[in-house]
């Protein structure tokens, strides 16, 4: 079966921009935990033991270095349910990647 180049690039496209978007919605999890705790970037990292740029960058929708452990740190310490936190962003995730999934089946659909 030929696949035409374009849907080759525009599946790589859809998987990046979803990748992209989970980024985002985590970058956003974590300064929504920060602010309704009403911490400082600084106070944050003071009470989880690092330091506040590494705070910035975790708010950072261009970072891809989150790990569980700093992300229950993080709601612990902003006073959140670590579970309920790593729900929402397995959620956010999870809705995310069907989202495009079922867009990349739809758009498969009409390349054959």
């Amino acid at each position: 079966m030929y696949i035409p180049r374009f849907a080759v690039i525009w599946a790589t496209y859809r998987k990046t921009f979803a990748r992209t978007l989970q980024q985002i919605d985590l970058a956003l999890l974590v300064r929504e935990m920060r602010e309704n705790a009403g911490l400082t970037q600084a106070e944050l990292a003071r009470k989880i033991g690092t330091t506040q740029s590494l705070i910035a960058r975790l708010e950072d929708a261009e970072y891809m270095g989150h790990s569980l452990s700093m992300l229950e740190r993080i709601a612990a310490a902003s006073q959140n349910n670590p579970d309920v936190f790593l729900i929402d962003a397995a959620t956010v995730i999870i809705e995310t990647i069907v989202r495009f999934s079922k867009k990349s089946y739809e758009d498969s659909r009409y390349t054959r």
